[in-house]
């Protein structure tokens, strides 16, 4: 069994895109996983996640506060809290907050997450 408190999690901060990632779990998480990789993600006011796909990985978005466009395949869908997108991998997504306030959520990967799974497009 394994027990992390997020104040324990692995802190990524990204200027360009206003974004702060906390890494629960992945393989180089504080929980070492295999099978999947957790992280939960703020994005301040006009922040975003730029476009790109996964080769190899799904993701699911789990929204847990704030809103924000989504543009899946060039299907535009707002989201905000209580929301969650299932990408597939090969799926050409980015996300735009939007509103007064940031946005969370949980990025769920499967397989874990690896940086050259990530192609910009």
């Amino acid at each position: 069994m394994n027990k992390l408190n997020l104040t324990k999690a692995i802190k990524i901060e990204n200027k360009e895109s206003k974004s702060t990632l906390f890494e629960v779990m992945g393989l180089t998480g504080p929980i070492v996983n295999e099978s999947c990789s957790i992280a939960l993600t703020h994005i301040q006011p006009g922040g975003g996640v730029i476009r790109h796909k996964h080769l190899e990985s799904e993701e699911t978005y789990i929204f847990i506060s704030g809103s924000a466009e989504m543009v899946v395949n060039g299907e535009t869908l707002a989201v905000t809290a209580g929301d969650t997108v299932v990408i597939h991998a090969g799926d050409i997504h980015e996300l735009k907050q939007v509103g007064p306030e940031g946005i969370d959520f949980y990025a769920i990967t499967i397989p874990p997450y690896v940086e050259e799974d990530f192609i910009v497009v």
